[in-house]
């Protein structure tokens, strides 16, 4: 059993567990894939403005017959244009080209704007700077709150080759790296893709008067996807932990009806093995009697040979039982075969259940003389049920026998047979006196269950009720029992009728 539980909570446990792995790696690929798509609408908000006005650039300049600026001042992001941010003003690449010569102060004192075109002066902080343009980038997904921004942009001016950074944060990159990230994005031929020597992605605008290349660190996606990964390990864990526990606890339950078979399966060994010993070694003993005795007549030795003929009887009823126990077995199972294939009738057999009633009764009136057992009945003539006629002749002799082998002397049992509504018979044997235990009323029906565990001849071998329960169950019938302290017992087996 123990061996039998191991390998039930193995094999459940690696079913659940590659589904939950399966599960959560196609969640971390959508994680991945929603996180990916986040970041190249967060590149793409940003670049967006600038496109916005370099495609208005081109309408203005399609209808005046040659681009126009409207002024070379600088515009404000901040200050909610709807035109984006602005080409680069003379005095910007004024600026750039004074930091290209060495001029540092120079440009430090004319823009807020930070120059990284490879040549600042030595030991500058390479940290935050401050934008030309507006306000620092937008929140969210660009940034996180902390003085970093996720994604940033940078003005890039074709004919000084300028490098300005736009946003007054930025993510972990050297001037160095951020000029040659620059210059990739711009030989491209790709407008996005990815520049795995720096750790960055890019996106490049449309140009206008420069072009604006937005960058987003690789750490955009590695950290949310951190985040995230720790969040499905705490979920596989768990829920492994839990599956775990659900698995010992199914074990559990499952093993139980198979117990409780083996259990009853070995005490029907052993009572089996006792009930055909004791008659055995009755039969041996009497038969070395005999042979110690061979001058005695047949007649002096009468009663060791109907002991022997006792003992073999009893062995013979409890094979007969066992055969017949596997016989109904196997109809059973030919029943249930049979229904799903449509094509047995479940009212084909009628018995008339009033005469194999009469007759049972009949039989067992001497039954119950020799037991000291009153026996009464109360049958309805004329009645039919859909069963069959063996069956109903056994049903009705195996209960009333039954319920003489266990009412006391000086007990009465009642058969009683009558219609109940209009599809159906009731059949009741009702013992007056005996009363079967809660503990056993449960298991009465169960195979191999003896509710006598004094082992008294009465008992039986715990197969004759099994009997009559497969009989009705196969007839359509349904069979119940009732008993209480005061009231007696009563078996009850409900027919259907023919229509």
């Amino acid at each position: 059993m123990n061996a039998f539980r191991k390998r039930f909570i193995a094999s459940s446990m690696f079913l659940t567990t590659t589904v939950l792995v399966i599960a959560l790696i196609t969640q971390g690929f959508v994680e991945y894939r929603n996180t990916a798509s986040e970041m190249w609408t967060a590149m793409r908000l940003v670049l967006e403005p600038w496109n916005a006005s370099a495609e208005h650039r081109r309408v203005e300049s399609d209808h005046s017959g040659g681009e126009r600026i409207a002024n070379d001042t600088e515009h404000d992001l901040s200050a909610g244009g709807s035109e984006g941010p602005p080409a680069v003003s003379s005095e910007t690449e004024a600026i750039a080209e004074q930091r290209r010569d060495g001029n540092a102060e120079t440009a430090a004192t004319d823009s807020t704007g930070r120059n990284v075109s490879g040549d600042s002066e030595p030991g500058a902080d390479s940290g935050a700077f401050s934008r030309i343009y507006g306000k620092k980038g937008p929140a969210g997904p660009a940034g996180d709150g902390t003085g970093e921004e996720k994604v940033i942009a940078v003005l890039h001016n074709p004919s000084t080759g300028s490098v300005t950074l736009m946003t007054d944060r930025h993510f972990a990159i050297s001037d160095e790296k951020l000029r040659a990230a620059t210059l990739y994005a711009m030989e491209a031929d790709s407008p996005t893709g990815r520049i795995g020597d720096l750790g960055v992605y890019y996106m490049r605008g449309t140009e206008n008067r420069g072009v604006m290349i937005s960058f987003a660190s690789e750490s955009y996606i590695r950290d949310r996807l951190a985040d995230d990964f720790v969040a499905l390990a705490i979920i596989f864990i768990g829920s492994t932990a839990l599956l775990f526990l659900i698995c010992l606890w199914l074990s559990k339950i499952a093993l139980k009806p198979l117990e409780k078979s083996v259990e009853m399966e070995r005490q029907f060994v052993a009572d089996l093995s006792h009930d055909m010993k004791t008659p055995l070694t009755v039969i041996l003993a009497n038969n070395s009697i005999l042979k110690s005795n061979p001058d005695l007549t047949v007649g002096e030795q009468l009663q060791w040979i109907d002991s022997t003929d006792d003992s073999a009887r009893n062995i013979l009823g409890l094979v007969n039982s066992m055969l017949e126990l596997s016989r109904l077995d196997a109809e059973r199972s030919k029943a249930k075969l049979s229904r799903r294939q449509d094509s047995v009738d479940a009212s084909e057999s009628v018995a008339d259940i009033s005469s194999a009633a009469q007759k049972s009764v009949l039989q067992m009136e001497s039954v119950a003389f020799e037991r000291s057992v009153t026996l009464d009945s109360e049958i309805t003539d004329g009645l039919l049920a859909n069963t069959r006629e063996d069956y109903a002749e056994r049903i009705c002799s195996g209960l009333i026998d039954n319920a003489l082998k266990y009412e006391p002397r000086g007990g009465r049992v009642v058969v009683k047979l009558h219609p109940f509504g209009r599809h159906s018979v009731v059949l009741a044997v009702k013992n007056d006196i005996s009363v079967i235990s809660q503990e056993d009323l449960p298991h009465v029906f169960e195979r191999f269950y003896r509710s006598d565990k004094t082992r008294d001849i009465r008992s039986g071998h715990g197969l004759g009720l099994t009997i009559i329960k497969q009989m009705a169950d196969l007839s359509g019938a349904e069979m119940t029992v009732g008993s209480r302290e005061g009231e007696g017992t009563v078996f009850t087996v409900k027919f259907n009728t023919p229509e």
